[in-house]
């Protein structure tokens, strides 16, 4: 599968840069174009179990319970991330590669998500706000 990733400019998450990583590594190891890139070496691929206890150990480490964190975390919590950073489910569910909506099941709620929502409520001028300027993008002029 091919993947489109861009910089995120944040080093620590970076997509790129990681994908950098993973390609060095594997030149390192001397891995075929048919190996998984993510190997400790040519016979021995990196497994969900030592992944896991990995992510489990660094929830511990920032006082996380371990028992809630697995490497489906990874994914939920990518989903979550996008949806609080006002991303659209269609977009979410196309660079995650879902194929049905499943993942708004696991999605967590957040501060970021919710705290506009009662000001769009209960704000009319911000509703007319956002309404006409979602008219003027649509080409729609009252």
């Amino acid at each position: 599968t091919s993947r489109h990733l861009c910089r995120s400019g944040h080093p620590r998450v970076c997509p790129v840069y990681g994908a950098a990583l993973l390609l060095e590594l594997a030149t390192r190891n001397k891995l075929r174009s048919t190996q998984p890139i993510c190997s400790f070496s040519r016979t021995r691929m990196l497994k969900a179990e030592e992944l896991s206890k990995v992510l489990k150990a660094a929830a511990a480490g920032t006082g996380v319970d371990p028992h809630q964190i697995s490497c489906h975390s990874l994914r939920s919590g990518g989903a979550s991330s996008l949806i609080a950073g006002g991303v659209d489910s269609t977009t979410i569910k196309l660079h995650g590669r879902w194929k049905s909506s499943v993942f708004q099941r696991y999605t967590h709620y957040s501060k970021e998500v919710g705290a506009p929502l009662a000001a769009l409520m209960a704000g009319e001028s911000n509703l007319t706000h956002r309404a006409t300027s979602i008219s003027h993008r649509n080409g729609v002029h009252a």
